[in-house]
């Protein structure tokens, strides 16, 4: 009895450790295989993965990811081979059904397609009916069957679930598809950031000389939204709003504490590219100190604006605007106007580009602060392991105060010239969550003919920033590293919003260098 005990004992301690290793081996070629993918190396990819198809026959995760590196090579051939044999022996396994279907429709054979998709199953869980339904819609759309493809993509957006590839496709679908409602109806995104600045002046609104400077505990709060009319409308009604808060902990820079609100309205003309939105804007700042007429807070700034955009695809839009600025110090108030152009597009290994460049004129009441500019801001993100990022960021503004001969104190009677040069870098925790972590660094310094405008700032900040829209609230996007991934391969751009992005890098650089800018 102590004999048969003991070996009941030892096979339980084994049963385990001979399962983790089949886990741990899937587990551990999918990465590898992911990193070659990565790397535009799937030979490398095919090669690890046949390897552990050969130990692990019945993992769909393998054969998918599989069958993938063979399209990444450009040999659909072997990736039909591969996923026919799989369906072979597991006929319910939908995951491998539905890339073979997609597969048959990129061949031009729809109808070994249909022998795929018209039959029964594959209708649980919801990430899989959705999946489903998106190959289901691209197919109906080869057959010139558009109402039927749009049924399917409502469907499918009514899903309480959906795979993280699956909604990039979804969206990029609905583009094309259905493009009145490409566009959620509201979009948003509030941040908040902790940290240090070691100068207190920077980002401020108020142009003030930097012998004072100081360094303080900081706190960022930002929020804003947008609200489209959805339907086949030719001009559809927008409305924004946005709300900046920087607050300064140290009691000496308590004062330079502000808070920024604005709202647009305007009507959004076309459907998909292009696309011209005309609006008209407010803005006003609310500034914590005080000055010799009034205990603060005192309304520092208020402005009321035009303003035009031109979308041009997902990848590029004119920006214009224009309109008449108020300040509590009256010599500065002015009329303004921008011209800039924004862009986005992605690179070799992932890498995502975005950035903007844009031209101003001021013209104030008093003439020392007439003044043009420029402004060039560029944005790298950088693809990590699992999900995460990194960003860089270096931008550079120019102004030229031309009629300031002899007004402002140490420009040894020359014009005010102003050079700000940003510069920054930081990492985040994977988009394809709503809810980010991000934790950043920033250099901004500002060099000044007029020496008493010069400064330099280190601004380093724990952020936290949650993107949200109507479309998407309430669904949960799968996404898991044990899990392969659904393979579009080129033929899905993943339905990045690169000029939502593209206008907020672009309000990053206004709060940076406390201009005007037309992207608000």
């Amino acid at each position: 009895m102590l004999v048969v005990a003991a070996l009941a004992v030892l096979c339980s301690l084994v049963a385990p450790a001979r399962a983790a290793p089949r886990d741990d081996r899937e587990a551990q070629a999918l990465a590898v295989a992911a990193e070659a993918r990565a790397r535009a190396d799937p030979k490398t990819a095919i090669a690890t993965l046949k390897e552990a198809w050969d130990e692990l026959p019945h993992s769909e995760a393998i054969v998918l990811a599989l069958a993938g590196a063979y399209l990444a090579d450009q040999n659909p051939t072997w990736a039909v081979r591969v996923l026919s044999e799989h369906l072979d022996y597991h006929e319910d396994a939908c995951n491998p059904r539905f890339l073979l279907a997609w597969i048959h429709i990129r061949s031009g054979m729809p109808e070994l397609a249909h022998e795929l998709l018209d039959g029964g199953g594959c209708d649980e869980p919801p990430e899989i009916r959705a999946r489903g339904k998106l190959v289901r819609a691209y197919l109906a759309h080869l057959e010139a069957h558009d109402e039927a493809a749009r049924e399917h993509l409502r469907k499918a957006r009514r899903s309480r679930r959906i795979f993280a590839e699956d909604r990039a496709y979804l969206a990029e679908l609905t583009r094309e598809l259905d493009p009145p409602r490409a566009s959620p109806v509201a979009t948003g995104r509030t941040e908040l950031g902790l940290g240090w600045t070691s100068n207190g002046l920077a980002g401020s609104p108020v142009d003030a000389g930097a012998a004072n400077t100081v360094g303080s505990p900081l706190t960022l709060a930002g929020a804003n939204l947008r609200v489209l009319a959805r339907g086949p409308l030719v001009a559809r009604p927008v409305l924004e709003g946005q709300l900046r808060i920087q607050e300064l902990w140290a009691r000496e820079a308590q004062k330079l504490s502000f808070g920024t609100g604005s709202a647009r309205a305007g009507l959004l003309l076309g459907q998909g590219s292009p696309e011209v939105l005309l609006a008209l804007s407010t803005e006003a700042t609310l500034l914590a100190g005080n000055d010799q007429y009034e205990p603060g807070p005192l309304w520092f700034t208020e402005a009321q604006r035009g303003e035009i955009e031109l979308g041009l695809g997902d990848a590029f839009a004119i920006f214009a605007g224009g309109g008449r600025r108020r300040f509590r110090e009256i010599g500065r108030t002015r009329t303004e106007g921008e011209l800039s152009l924004g862009w986005g597009t992605v690179g070799p290994l992932g890498i995502r580009a975005i950035g903007g460049s844009s031209i101003r004129v001021h013209d104030a009441r008093n003439d020392a602060y007439d003044l043009a500019g420029a402004s060039l801001v560029v944005q790298l993100w950088l693809p990590l392991r699992a999900g995460f990022e990194a960003n860089v960021t270096a931008g550079a503004n120019a102004d030229l105060y031309h009629q300031s001969r002899e007004y402002f104190g140490g420009a040894g009677g020359s014009n005010r010239r102003d050079l700000q040069l940003r510069f920054g870098a930081g990492a985040w925790s994977p988009r394809r969550h709503p809810v980010r972590v991000g934790l950043t660094l920033e250099r901004t310094s500002r060099s000044s003919s007029a020496e008493v405008y010069d400064y330099v700032d280190w601004r380093g900040l724990l952020r936290l920033e949650w993107r949200f829209d109507s479309d998407t609230l309430g669904r949960r996007t799968i996404e898991g590293r044990r899990r392969a991934r659904f393979d579009y391969g080129t033929f899905a751009s993943g339905g990045k919003d690169d000029l939502g992005e593209v206008r907020e890098l672009m309000r990053q650089d206004e709060a940076a260098q406390s201009g005007a800018s037309c992207l608000r």
